[in-house]
């Protein structure tokens, strides 16, 4: 019985986040079909591209060397939760232009200003191991930091376009300070903060500059950084926060 009464425990406390979190989707679970190539983050129900192409990733697919779950095109990584996970570019010099992908989200309701937010997202590196001319092995993603949250009013999609139409303005509302090396688990960013704006939009990426942005740079490693991303929650419940961590710190799952 005593079991029992656990069980029902947590099942409640899990029921109450999922209830109190304005994420539609959280975990990139629902779907209106199974990705069958990379750029499709649509597919994903209440998540669109904000700019350039970040990826839907659900173990539905039968495209293991693609869009598959646990193994994709970017490397091999279980999903926090559920079957599926999002993935995004989040450094990339372009040609001398700073690439960046963002995706988007339409939340519950709009934020309250004023109000006090409680919020999280996991990220996990992708590395998946290239090979150069001379047939050594090499990682091909670079550890990189400034991953993070980005509320917005309106619904903001720029497209296919490198330019980062003020979106990469040094500037997010939850980010990582420490660089995200871990290939093996999920890092967990959390945090909180006041709403000054009506905001009824997410975003997810890197927000900042090259020159803002810390890399880790490993010998005969690749040229960009690529993150998986799980498990978001925007939230007036400060029970999401595990307050062992400090606020915008790294927890592993």
């Amino acid at each position: 019985m005593k079991k029992v009464f656990i069980m029902i425990k947590v099942f409640c406390i899990l029921f109450i986040h999922a209830q109190n979190n304005l994420v539609i989707n959280p975990s990139f679970e629902t779907y209106t079909t199974c990705p069958n190539s990379g750029s499709q983050m649509y597919l994903a129900i209440n998540w669109w591209a904000a700019m350039n192409t970040p990826d839907y990733l659900n173990s539905c697919s039968t495209l293991t060397t693609q869009v598959s779950v646990p193994y994709n095109f970017f490397g091999h990584q279980h999903p926090a939760s559920g079957q599926a996970y999002g993935g995004f570019y989040s450094w990339l010099p372009n040609a001398g232009i700073e690439y960046r992908e963002y995706l988007r989200s339409q939340l519950t309701q709009s934020l309250i200003v004023g109000r006090k937010y409680y919020l999280s997202v996991k990220f996990s590196l992708a590395e998946i191991w290239g090979e150069d001319i001379t047939g050594n092995s090499f990682p091909k993603y670079l550890p990189s930091n400034k991953m993070g949250l980005k509320f917005a009013t309106k619904a903001i999609f720029v497209g296919t376009n490198t330019v980062s139409a003020n979106l990469t303005n040094n500037f997010a509302h939850l980010y990582s300070q420490a660089i995200i090396s871990d290939t093996t688990h999920w890092t967990t960013i959390q945090g909180s903060f006041i709403a000054d704006s009506n905001y009824s939009y997410l975003m997810i990426g890197n927000f900042f500059e090259n020159a803002q942005t810390n890399i880790l740079v490993r010998p005969g490693t690749g040229f960009n950084s690529y993150y998986y991303v799980d498990d978001v929650i925007v939230s007036t419940d400060s029970t999401i926060i595990d307050y062992t961590l400090g606020m915008a710190e790294s927890s592993y799952t």
